[in-house]
């Protein structure tokens, strides 16, 4: 139970640290060109309207939550915990049997300060997932 434990936290400090550095777009809350021929079917449906406002409200708390747990990486704790980490992962990758003194201790703190954070953004992605691949203002 103890490996299947680890692997989890494992898994989910790559989560972390990928959400934390992999570049992301810009949101912006501009109409493109393309989009100013829906603006009217927009200005007539207040729904339409709170939605898209709520799509970006959630993008611009993503953005900021996002650069929180950048943050909690680039403290000086965060950066020795990944040090440490990454010599635990080549360690184990030399030797199966192999056990680790206290960074394991120290994962499980930094996923506890850093939860909340990740699981706004877990959230977020959820609403914005419907939104994937489509126009947030539908055709006609």
């Amino acid at each position: 139970m103890r490996a299947s434990r680890a692997s989890l936290r494992f898994e989910r400090r790559i989560r972390y640290q990928r959400l934390a550095h992999e570049p992301m777009p810009v949101w912006h809350r501009l109409m493109w060109e393309s989009q100013a021929s829906k603006v009217a079917q927009a200005l007539n449906d207040p729904g339409l309207i709170a939605r898209v406002n709520t799509l970006y409200a959630d993008l611009e708390t993503f953005a900021a939550r996002r650069e929180e747990l950048r943050e909690a990486f680039n403290t000086p704790d965060g950066v020795q915990l990944a040090k440490d980490y990454s010599r635990w992962m080549r360690e184990k990758q030399q030797n199966q049997t192999y056990q680790e003194q206290g960074t394991d201790e120290k994962l499980v703190l930094f996923n506890e300060r850093t939860r909340s954070v990740w699981n706004e953004c877990q959230a977020i992605y959820q609403r914005a997932v419907p939104y994937r691949d489509t126009d947030v203002i539908p055709e006609d």
